[in-house]
């Protein structure tokens, strides 16, 4: 089953990768970055995507900061069901 479908509604926001001064992955932003957007009502997040983050980051980059966004949001969607 496709997860984006013709009954998929509400905000997706196409969100930028956070750095640190020293270009590293900003893991406390990512993590409020994904609070800040699910607080204020989006319902899905794009990352890796149209800000052109995904060119300028390793194999391994891209892989955290899609593993750290998911774990973000599985804990916000574990809270929101209790």
């Amino acid at each position: 089953m496709p997860l984006i479908d013709i009954q998929t509604a509400g905000v997706f926001v196409i969100a930028a990768t956070p750095f640190t001064e020293t270009m590293q992955i900003d893991d406390a932003s990512i993590d409020s970055m994904v609070d800040f957007y699910f607080d204020k009502g989006a319902v899905g997040l794009t990352i890796l995507g149209m800000m052109g983050d995904a060119p300028k980051l390793t194999q391994a980059e891209a892989i955290h900061v899609i593993r750290r966004t998911i774990a973000r949001c599985g804990s916000r969607s574990m809270k929101a069901r209790q």
